[in-house]
């Protein structure tokens, strides 16, 4: 029997990112890692949108970005805790998976004001880890 093979390209527009303190919803873009040569270490860009309202009233992105980002390296990847990137498929199945290990926010960059701009305000971060790990959508699948 000759079983016709289809492909579907991953969509730039379906992931999530997974963290105890940064809710998925504030992320706007969120850089893969890149992988070099006998290194697993190294950096990622994400982009957040400030909230002015939220549905925790005791959420202060600014205060839990500066908290992570000014603690020492150690305390910082403590408190970050897990980070991973998701890739969703069009029912919002987890397809592929990339976890950061031992992360922190090494640099935020709080966006500017603009009276010529009614966007949200964009804050920028470095994510930096000493290993990323990639989890193929297949372990995730549930027959």
């Amino acid at each position: 029997m000759n079983e016709e093979k289809s492909t579907i390209a991953k969509t730039a527009y379906r992931w999530m990112v997974r963290n105890d303190h940064l809710p998925p919803w504030i992320f706007t873009s969120i850089k893969r890692p890149i992988v070099q040569k006998g290194k697993t270490s190294g950096e990622s860009f994400f982009t957040l949108i400030e909230p002015v309202i939220c549905d925790d009233n005791n959420f202060d992105l600014p205060q839990v970005l500066l908290n992570l980002c000014l603690s020492n390296v150690r305390e910082a990847q403590k408190a970050l805790g897990e980070f991973k990137l998701q890739c969703l498929d069009e029912q919002g199945n987890i397809m592929d998976e990339w976890i950061y290990r031992d992360a922190y926010i090494s640099f935020v960059d709080f966006g500017s004001f603009d009276y010529k701009s009614e966007g949200a305000v964009q804050i920028t971060c470095i994510l930096t880890h000493k290993k990323v790990e990639y989890v193929p959508y297949y372990r995730h699948k549930t027959i």
